[in-house]
Order: C-alpha cells, then structure tokens, then sequence
C-alpha cells in the first residue's frame, strides 16, 4: 500500500511539472510571433507614410517644414528684435566722420521701430529734420481745415511722428515730438555708445564712441529724459564743450553732466603739445652756427662751430613760454570746464530729485538695481 502511495504521488509531481513546461513553451511561442510580426507592421507603415509623401503637393510639404520651424520657435521669439538697441542705450551719429558727433537716447522700441530723442535738437531748440521733412510735407499736403487749424494756434503738423509716439513708456509732454526720431531699427544709422567697456576697446575706439563708466537703470534714465523734456529751461545753451548734445546724453545715462568726447579732445590736444614743445626744444638745441674763433684767430679768419642758444639766449624763454601757453592752456580750459560741468550736475541733480519725490517708481527703479535684485 505504501509503495501505491509513493508511485502516486511521483505520477502527480510529473503531471504538474509537465504542465508547467507546456505554459512556459507556449509563452515563448507567443513572444517570438509578435516580434517577428513587429517589423513587418513598422515596415508597411513606413512605406504608407513614404507613399502619402510622395502624393503630397510640394507646396503642401514646405508649408508643413515653415510650420514645424514656427512651433520650434518660442511665444517671444516673434516679438524679438535687434539686441543691438534697446530703449535706455546712447547712441550717436556722425556729422563730420571721425571728428564730431550727434548723439541721442532710445526711449522706445516696439515692432521693429525704434523712437531716438535727438539731444541736440533738445538743447538748440530746433526739430529734427526728420521732423522738418514732414512739416514741409504736410504744409505741401495741407487741407483748408489744416490752414483753419493752424490759424486758430493748434498745432496739426508733424502729427506723423506724434502717432508714432504716443504709445510709449513715458509719457512725452506736449510739442516735444519734434525732438524725435522714429527710425526701422535695423536700417538706423544711429550707433550704440558701449558703456562699462574695457580698456583696450577704449583704446581702439573713437573717443566718445566707448566709456568705462557704469549705466544707470532703464527706468531711471527714462525718468530724466521726461524730466529734461518738461523742464527745458533748466537745459544750458549750446556750448561746444561746456554744453553740447553728448552731455545731455551722458547725464540722462550716468547723472554726470560731462562730454567724453570733448575732455577725450583737450587731453589729447595737451599731450600733443607736450611732444611739439619738446620737439622744438630738441631742434633748437642741435643747431650749431658758425662764429669767428676767439682771439687773434678770430683776426685771422678762423672759425668754430658754437650751439644756436648760446649766441641767441632769449629763445629759452621763448621756447618756454610757447610750452606753457600751448600745453597749459587746454588743461586750464578742461579744469575751468569741469568745474561747470559739475556745478550743472549739481543743479540737475537737485531740481530731478526735487520732482521724482511725487515718483515713487523712480527710487523703487534705483533700489532694486543698487541691490543687485534684478
């Protein structure tokens, strides 16, 4: 009976392995039919995908790739514009290439335009002739209601830049729209004063071109352009070193009333005087003239070669007086300028601070740029 037992049990442990294997060889079968039918399905439907293309209009295909490079692209990148300028930058123009400048603000940049407040149309008083053009238009162009108009003291011409403009950061005051500029901003001649730039860029640039003084906020540089527009008077008359269109624009940028461009002038016209003075000292002091020797040679018609200052001694302060006069002069004149520049940054200074008390964003604007939290 036992031995029955024993054989029975034995015939179940067989049955159930013999179950097991038949499952687990029927997975495997399973597995391998589904990855052998997997590249064929990959494979037809590539060539679906191959044949709808080859249906496909080209026009149809290249509209699909402009869409795909669309959508790459991110929400802001339709709205980019040139780096190069942007609203609070410096900028200048040349009027004499390589030797005098105009120079102006970007006050605001929207859709590819770009709005320049010219500073020295603001401190001579006189529109742009951006601003001239269209007035001559309009008065060419002119309706009778425009002549009503202007009898009547309104003002009706120029309003081209005016509806460019009045959608801006600022708010400007009225009649200051021909101080601006409304230019395509990558068609502009107008190019970017770097400001915070190195010491050889300094060197291989045009003075006036390249500075190593740090900018102010954008917001703060906005704020004393509107302060300079509504309070005119304030603005000293042209002067072409002690007030010019660069000091406009390097106090509405650093709050220094100062021209790069003109003290770059005076020290390098110092420095040059300095070597021409020297220059002329070196000459005179190598010429050697000829006088009769001493003595009774000089009796008999003998000669000797002598230095030029020793027969003419008043030529030493003569050659003196011209190095002094030609090398001091243009540093009394930068020293004598630099006390009005900052007399005029002074004065700026405290009539600007006086009206951006009603402006609390003005001092929220200079808080958060000296505390590094922007």
């Amino acid at each position: 009976t036992s031995f029955c037992m024993r054989n029975s049990g034995a015939t179940q442990d067989a049955i159930a392995t013999h179950v097991v294997l038949e499952e687990d060889l029927k997975f495997m079968q399973e597995e391998e039919e589904t990855s052998s039918y997997a590249p064929a399905e990959e494979s037809v439907m590539m060539m679906m995908k191959e044949q709808e293309a080859r249906q496909m209009p080209a026009e149809t295909t290249a509209e699909r790739k402009k869409d795909s490079k669309t959508k790459e692209l991110p929400p802001e990148a339709e709205h980019e514009i040139d780096p190069r300028l942007t609203v609070g930058d410096h900028v200048y123009v040349w009027h004499i290439p390589g030797m005098s400048q105009y120079h102006g603000l970007i006050v605001h940049v929207q859709d590819e335009m770009v709005t320049i407040l010219d500073c020295n149309s603001l401190l001579c008083d006189t529109p742009t002739p951006q601003y001239k053009r269209e007035h001559d238009d309009k008065q060419k162009a002119s309706s009778e209601e425009d002549e009503a108009s202007s009898e009547s003291g309104k003002q009706t011409v120029g309003s081209d830049v005016k509806d460019k403009v009045k959608h801006h950061t600022i708010s400007f005051p009225e009649g200051t729209e021909k101080y601006l500029y409304v230019e395509n901003i990558h068609k502009t001649r107008w190019k970017k004063v770097h400001y915070s730039a190195g010491w050889l860029r300094r060197q291989l640039q045009f003075s006036g071109t390249a500075v190593a003084l740090a900018s102010d906020p954008h917001g703060l540089i906005l704020a004393r352009v509107h302060f300079l527009l509504e309070n005119k008077d304030l603005v000293p008359p042209f002067h072409v070193f002690k007030s010019n269109s660069e000091c406009v624009a390097v106090w509405c940028k650093t709050g220094m009333w100062s021209t790069l461009q003109g003290s770059s002038f005076l020290h390098l016209t110092a420095a040059g005087q300095v070597k021409s003075a020297a220059s002329v000292a070196l000459f005179v002091s190598a010429q050697q003239v000829t006088v009769p020797s001493a003595g009774m040679w000089g009796w008999l018609g003998y000669t000797s070669q002598v230095s030029l200052i020793s027969t003419q001694p008043l030529l030493l302060p003569a050659i003196a007086g011209y190095g002094i006069v030609t090398v001091a002069g243009p540093m009394w004149m930068l020293h004598r300028y630099r006390k009005y520049w900052e007399k005029t940054t002074e004065l700026l200074h405290e009539k600007f601070w006086t009206q951006a008390v009603a402006r609390p964003d003005v001092f929220v604007e200079c808080i958060t740029h000296c505390s590094s939290l922007q």
